[in-house]
C-alpha cells in the first residue's frame, strides 16, 4: 500500500479488493440526540431530509409525524396543518409514509397524505399515491395524488423535479404466495413529477429479478440519489444505474462482492409456516440505499438480516464505496452503525447508541490503511 510522506505524491496501487476491504472507516463527527432536551419521543427514525441551513426533518414511521430539528439537534417543531394542529401523515396507497425530501423550491415533500384527507376511492391502496407539500414554516398546505400505482416507495429531489419511486400494482401477489409463475410486463418504476404534482416522465423499467425469486416482495426495493445532473438508481441487487438529465440510461457500475449473500430460489410452496419463510428471508443480503458523499463517492448501503433471531428482526448495515466518476471500487464492507438516511459531505445515520432513544450520527468517511485511496477519489489526485 502507499505510504504518505509530506510533500510527496501517491504511488500507483494495484486494484485488489482484498486491499480495499479495510481502506475506509467511519469517524463520528456529531451525535444528535433526537429525544434530548425538549425533544418528543421518536419511535422509529425512518426518513430524513436536510435543508440549506442544515436543519433536519425527521419522519417517524410509527407515529407518522414529521419533526424539525436544528443543525445542532435541538427540537424545533412538528409539522402542522393550516389549522395549527399537528399533522399525522397517512399514505392512502400504503400503510405509512416512507419518504421525505427537500425540493429546490425550499418546500418539504412527504410521501403521505395528512390524516383525514381520504382519496377518491375507499380501496385507494391499489390506485393512489399521495405526496404532501410542506412550506418552510412547517404548514402542510398542498396534497397531490398520482393514480394507477400500488404505493409510493421513495421520494427524491433531483434538479427541478421530484423523483417518485413507484411500487406497481399487485400482479405479483400470487407469485409472492407461491401460486403462479407468469412473467410480468416490465413497467417504469421512476416518475418525474413537477413541484405542482404534474407527471413529466417515466423511466427505469421494473427489475424482473424480483419475480424470479418466489416470496420476494417488500424485500425488493428501488433507491435513488442525485449526482449533479445525473441520477443514480439501484434495486435490492446490483448494479447501480446512472441516468442522464433526460432520464436516459448512461451506464451501470458496481457488482456484489463475495460477502454479498445472494437470495436463493426455494421451490414454490416450500414454506408451510411463516417462521420458516421469515428465516429464509433473513438469510441473504439486500441493498438498502445509495448515497453520494462530497460529490465524489457513491455509498451503496448493504443490509444483512439475522437468520438466528427472526422474531427480533435484527439488521446490520455495511457499505460498498465507489468512485462517482469512474464507478471503480474504493472500499468494501465498511461498517455502519445503522441505516443511512441522508448524505452530503457526511453520512447521516439513524442509530441507538444507548439502546433506547433514537440519535442521528453524522459520520465522516476516512482512510485507514491507505490514505491515498480516499484522496484519489475525493480530490482527484492521481
Amino acid at each position: 500500500m502507499c505510504a504518505v510522506v509530506a510533500g510527496s505524491a501517491c504511488a500507483a496501487e494495484p486494484d485488489e479488493e482484498q486491499d480495499q476491504s479495510s481502506s475506509l472507516s467511519l469517524s463520528l463527527v456529531k451525535d444528535l440526540d433526537l429525544e434530548g432536551g425538549d425533544g418528543p419521543p421518536v419511535l422509529w427514525a425512518w426518513g430524513l431530509a436536510v435543508d440549506a441551513e442544515g436543519n433536519l426533518f425527521v419522519l417517524d414511521r410509527v407515529t407518522r409525524h414529521l419533526r424539525k430539528y436544528s443543525a445542532a439537534g435541538g427540537y424545533l417543531a412538528t409539522v402542522s396543518g393550516p389549522d395549527g394542529e399537528a399533522v399525522v401523515f397517512a399514505q392512502p396507497a400504503g400503510h405509512e409514509p416512507l419518504a421525505v425530501t427537500v425540493g429546490l423550491d425550499g418546500n418539504i415533500y412527504v410521501g403521505g397524505a395528512p390524516h383525514g384527507r381520504p382519496s377518491s376511492r375507499a380501496w385507494a391502496r391499489w390506485d393512489t399515491v399521495a405526496v404532501t407539500r410542506v412550506t418552510p414554516d412547517l404548514v402542510a398546505d398542498t396534497i397531490f395524488s398520482i393514480g394507477g400505482t400500488e404505493s409510493l416507495y421513495g421520494l427524491y429531489a433531483w434538479r427541478d423535479k421530484l423523483v417518485v419511486v413507484l411500487s406497481r400494482p399487485w400482479d405479483e401477489l400470487e407469485r409472492s404466495l407461491g401460486y403462479a409463475e407468469e412473467q410480468v410486463v416490465a413497467r417504469e418504476e421512476l416518475l418525474l413529477v413537477t413541484y405542482d404534482g404534474m407527471p413529466a416522465k417515466a423511466f427505469h423499467p421494473e427489475d424482473e429479478r424480483k419475480h424470479g425469486v418466489p416470496y420476494w416482495r417488500e424485500w425488493f426495493g428501488t433507491y435513488a440519489a442525485a449526482a449533479g445532473n445525473d441520477l443514480l438508481v439501484v434495486n435490492s441487487l446490483y448494479p447501480v444505474y446512472r441516468y442522464g438529465p433526460e432520464g436516459e440510461l448512461a451506464d451501470t457500475f458496481g457488482s456484489a462482492s463475495a460477502s454479498f449473500r445472494q437470495p436463493s430460489r426455494p421451490e414454490q410452496g416450500a414454506f408451510p409456516a411463516w417462521g420458516a419463510l421469515y428465516e429464509w428471508l433473513s438469510s441473504f443480503t439486500t441493498i438498502d440505499g445509495v448515497h453520494v458523499v462530497a460529490d465524489s463517492l457513491v455509498v451503496v448501503v448493504l443490509e444483512d438480516r439475522s437468520a438466528d433471531e427472526p422474531a427480533m428482526a435484527e439488521r446490520s448495515y455495511r457499505a460498498d464505496v465507489y468512485d462517482l466518476r469512474s464507478g471503480d471500487v474504493v472500499a468494501r464492507d465498511v461498517g455502519l452503525e445503522g441505516r443511512v438516511l441522508h448524505a452530503d459531505t457526511l453520512l447521516y445515520v439513524a442509530w441507538r447508541p444507548t439502546g433506547k432513544g433514537w440519535h442521528v450520527g453524522l459520520f465522516e468517511l476516512e482512510p485507514t490503511s491507505s490514505p491515498c485511496l480516499l484522496r484519489r477519489a475525493v480530490f482527484g489526485i492521481f
